[in-house]
């Protein structure tokens, strides 16, 4: 029986005032206490009616209740509402108590009393500007209906006996204590509702952030994981690789056809020219995005180093940042390599001494278009026909290059600069 009378009051205070999931709390309040308003109204006329008062008291109670009505009906039924709806009504009622004031005893009777009542609703159905507009209202009503009784004491209606004031200053007591004791429960119990649901909502934000911290520490030590798997097969890759690159080596020393020897030195450094980026990624932690620039200056140093008259060749780089990803950087590793290569076989006579390659890298990062362009300061070159044995290399770029929708361009007449576009 106790749980059942405890939820009467939130049954009260939804019937009156909305569902909190369709009205603002400012909203639900103001049609709770208009309500309240509005009964007050009707039974202040009715009481007035059977103590036999006049009827200018009583008939203005009943006008006063219709007008809170049809704001009341506005609001609650139809959803139509605004703050200032809560100053016209002030602003009707402030009217029709200054009217019934002169015929209800002026100051004697209980106007003032009812005055200071329904002041004490609106302010609780108020916030934010409109509370300072209705002090100043309830404040002038009030300064103003004691002047003019002041200045003009005829125009009071007195009570035609003591037991005709009791009653009707009782009455109307008892009232506005009973009614604007409901309207600060139904308010403290709406208040408490919308406590409650800010705990609760606070509540669900508190365990969703719990359950979002967790799931980040689980993301995080999978992240840890797979980039401990990652370097660790980014170190088998590289040992593979280098494996491969010794059995090459060993197959090299037994061969004595020197175009069969060239030919597995081409491969040898295809192969180091993929294994450099594993050896880059496991070394400097890497994720799966390499830094070209530096690939490329780490690859240009390997293929000098590896070539008998290293020392008396200089490459110039002038390499754009760019970071890419990994399958990327293997293709543009590999054209590099191709291309910085065939400087070093072809570019030169054997008595030139002052040796240059030149490699640049250009993006453009609104279309994506990457530029690689080798040079080099030798005889020049003149291509021989793409597809024979001894274009392989270049037969490699062309088709890495059309896999990102690029071209190979070869120098038309002689000369010593090779250009790769792509589009990454």
């Amino acid at each position: 029986m106790i749980p059942k009378f405890r939820k009467l009051p939130n049954a009260v205070v939804t019937a009156l005032g909305g569902k909190p999931d369709t009205f603002s709390l400012e909203q639900r309040v103001f049609n709770t206490m208009m309500f309240l308003a509005i009964l007050i109204a009707v039974l202040g006329g009715y009481y007035n009616y059977l103590l036999g008062l006049d009827r200018i008291t009583i008939y203005p109670s009943y006008i006063g209740a219709g007008i809170g009505f049809l704001f009341y009906y506005l609001s609650r039924f139809r959803q139509i509402y605004h703050p200032s709806f809560i100053i016209s009504v002030a602003l009707m009622t402030i009217t029709i108590l200054s009217i019934v004031f002169f015929y209800n005893a002026g100051s004697a009777g209980p106007i003032i009393l009812l005055d200071f009542c329904l002041f004490m609703i609106f302010l609780l159905m108020s916030h934010g500007w409109v509370q300072p507009v209705l002090l100043f209202l309830f404040l002038a009503h009030v300064i103003l209906l004691y002047y003019l009784e002041y200045l003009h004491p005829e125009w009071i209606y007195l009570y035609q006996s003591t037991q005709e004031r009791f009653l009707d200053v009782s009455i109307t007591l008892t009232l506005s204590t009973l009614f604007l004791s409901i309207a600060i429960i139904l308010f403290r119990n709406r208040y408490n509702n919308e406590r409650q649901r800010v705990r609760e909502q606070n509540a669900k934000l508190i365990k969703l952030n719990e359950d979002l911290k967790h799931s980040n520490i689980e993301v995080n030590e999978k992240n840890i994981f797979i980039q401990s798997l990652m370097k660790e097969l980014n170190h088998r890759v590289k040992n593979n690789l280098q494996l491969v690159t010794s059995l090459l080596n060993i197959q090299q020393a037994q061969i004595k056809d020197a175009s069969v020897r060239d030919s597995i030195e081409l491969a040898k450094n295809r192969i180091v020219t993929i294994g450099l980026i594993h050896q880059k990624l496991y070394r400097d932690h890497l994720d799966l995005n390499l830094e070209l620039s530096d690939y490329i200056r780490e690859l240009c140093d390997f293929l000098i180093r590896g070539y008998p008259d290293g020392e008396q060749i200089s490459i110039n780089a002038a390499l754009t940042n760019l970071k890419t990803r990994i399958e990327v950087a293997v293709h543009i590793g590999l054209m590099a390599n191709e291309l910085i290569t065939n400087s070093l076989k072809h570019a030169w006579p054997e008595h030139q001494a002052d040796r240059k390659i030149w490699i640049s890298t250009d993006y453009i990062s609104p279309t994506g278009k990457f530029e690689l362009v080798v040079r080099d300061n030798g005889h020049g070159f003149m291509p021989s026909g793409v597809g024979s044995k001894q274009s392989f290399g270049l037969d490699l770029i062309g088709k890495i290059a059309v896999q990102y929708h690029g071209e190979l361009i070869l120098p038309k007449v002689r000369g010593s600069e090779l250009k790769v576009i792509l589009f990454i």
